[in-house]
Order: C-alpha cells, then structure tokens, then sequence
C-alpha cells in the first residue's frame, strides 16, 4: 500500500508571500506493507508498517542521505483481534490521545489549522505526543452497545528521553459509536524529555492530556465538535485549550469540508483561530484532486501559523490557497 500527494499552493503574511511546491497536503505520503493472518475462528493476527516521505525540495538527496528522508517510520505495529476479547496492539501504533478524526481534514501536518493550533505551548516542560506513540501496549476491550474502553502504557526503553522511568506514559479513552453518533472522551499524562529547571537540576516534567469530541451524522452533513486540554505540571507553563468545530458535506460522489479552529492560552494576547474550506473531487475511489483555502488570525503575542508560513510577526495573519491531487495505491 502507498499514497502519493502533491500539491501548489500560494501564501500571504504580512510582508510576506510565495508560491510553493509541496507534498502530503491532504494525505502523508507513505509506503507500506500490511498482512493478516487467522489463527482461529476468533483470533485473527496483524502486522502493519508505514514509512513517511517527501518528494518536495531535496527530498531524495539531503546530506547524501536517502534513509534520513524517506526513513520517517509512522507506524510499526502487531497486533491480535478477537469479538470475544477485544484487540491488543503492540509497537508504534495508535495510542489513547486525541485522534485525527477530531479535524475534518483528517490533521495532515500542512494543510490543516487543527494540526498546528493544537501544537502544544512552547515552554521548559511541554512535551508533544506522538498520535502513534513508539514502544506502546495498547488494548481494547470489545464492543458492548456501542461502547468500548481502550488503554495504553508507552515504554520508555530510549534512555536519552529516560531518567530511569520505565513508563513514559498511560492512558484510557473511552469511546462510543452507532450508525450516526461517534463520542470519545479520554485523559492521558506523559513525561516529558529530561531538561535542566532554573536550579539546574535534571527534571522531566508530568503533561496531562484531556480530550472529548461528538460527531453526528445528519444525512445530508456531518457535525463535529472537539475540545482538548493540555496542562503541564510547571509553575510557568500556561495551560492550552483548544475547541474545534468541523463538517463534512457529501457533493455528488465528491465532498466538501470545513473547520474552524479556536486556540486558547492562558496570558496576554496568546490566542489565535483558524479555518479552513476545501473540496475533494473523486476521480475514482483512490484518486482525487483537492482545493483548499485557509487562514490563521492571531492576537498580539501568539505567533501561530499553518503549513509553515514564514511569519514577520507574531500578530501576522498568514493565509493560504492551495491545489493539489493524491491516490492511494
């Protein structure tokens, strides 16, 4: 399995604008192996690789170094699934924490408000999880009624991110979906990267995570809403809040989305919002051509920005509008 994205699009920030070349605008470009294997009637066994890369710029040649960037591993996993018992995943999979489809546009890295306005604050102490945390246990229970439970230890078995910690992280999510309705509700707390306090002492710092979302299916759109809540166990850190409210709009065999983005920081003239439009027109089931269109409005101090727009100032208001195409292999 593979995708292939690439996209053109043109920006504006303050003083600033440009016409680009990029990739993964809609989906990140991967390739991949996945296998299944049953083993009983009720035990089916999977194994899933993806690794991540860019054919944008160098991308094939930095420092004479194709692994350094076609060698982006997003997901390693194995993992059990049984209706009676429910599924474990071991290795790089999905963990417990907010997921993509909290955002219509699924959070791809560039085009996305929601992927860069959720970004934690930067500050001694903040630490961002990974969607697909490394050395993670993860079960599930099966599905009652439409609910289910999930949980997941994170292994800290990298001793540069370690200060003789064994657990980096855990956490529960509990999850709810019927033909229309999806809720998820979940709390997470993962220790950051050892750094030096203002007494020079090596710490690694506790970051709580808490997330809910809804989404329901009317028929003719779908209506999403979000909220996430990073803390961060610091007498200086400010808290993070975010909400986001999204839909998607079916047109024809193709499909409309939108999404706007609030971020909230505690402080002064921290807080920014975002939105974005876009359209996907199918070629066919795996392949369409994308437009989309967004901005990021920031207050005084907040210097937030989208799809790497170079900002001027903190209180920029980078824009952009962008075509693209992907299929899926």
């Amino acid at each position: 399995m593979a995708s292939l994205d690439a996209y053109v699009d043109n920006y504006d920030s303050g003083g600033r604008s440009g016409t680009r070349l990029a990739g993964g605008g809609a989906w990140t470009n991967k390739v991949g192996v996945f296998a299944k294997v049953r083993i009983s009637d009720d035990l089916l066994a999977v194994a899933d690789v993806e690794e991540g890369f860019n054919f944008d710029g160098d991308a094939l040649s930095r420092n004479n170094s194709t692994w350094q960037d076609i060698g982006r591993l997003r997901l390693a996993m194995v993992g059990l699934r049984s209706k009676a018992f429910g599924k474990l995943d071991v290795g790089k999979t999905y963990g417990v924490t907010a997921p993509t489809m909290l955002d219509p546009f699924y959070a791809p890295a560039k085009l996305s408000p929601y992927s860069s306005l959720s970004a934690p604050v930067a500050t001694p102490g903040s630490y961002y999880v990974d969607v697909r945390p490394k050395h993670t246990l993860v079960y599930t229970t099966p599905r009652w009624q439409g609910w289910s439970l999930a949980s997941a230890l994170t292994f800290n078995y990298d001793s540069a991110s370690s200060s003789g910690r064994e657990i980096r992280g855990k956490g529960v999510r509990l999850d709810y979906m019927s033909p229309t309705v999806v809720a998820l509700a979940g709390f997470s707390r993962y220790w950051s990267n050892p750094y030096f306090d203002s007494d020079n002492h090596e710490v690694q710092t506790a970051n709580d995570y808490i997330f809910a979302s809804a989404a329901y299916d009317l028929g003719p759109a779908s209506l999403s809403l979000a909220w996430q809540r990073q803390t961060v166990d610091t007498n200086i850190a400010p808290d993070l809040n975010v909400i986001t409210a999204g839909v998607m709009i079916p047109h024809g065999n193709n499909l409309i989305r939108g999404v706007v983005v609030r971020r909230m920081v505690d402080g002064k003239d921290k807080n920014a919002w975002g939105a974005m439009v876009g359209y996907d027109y199918f070629i066919s089931k795996r392949s369409a051509v994308y437009v989309r269109a967004g901005l990021v409005v920031n207050e005084a101090d907040a210097n937030q920005t989208m799809a790497a727009i170079p900002l001027e100032n903190a209180d920029d208001t980078p824009q952009i509008f962008a075509l693209g195409v992907y299929h899926h292999f």
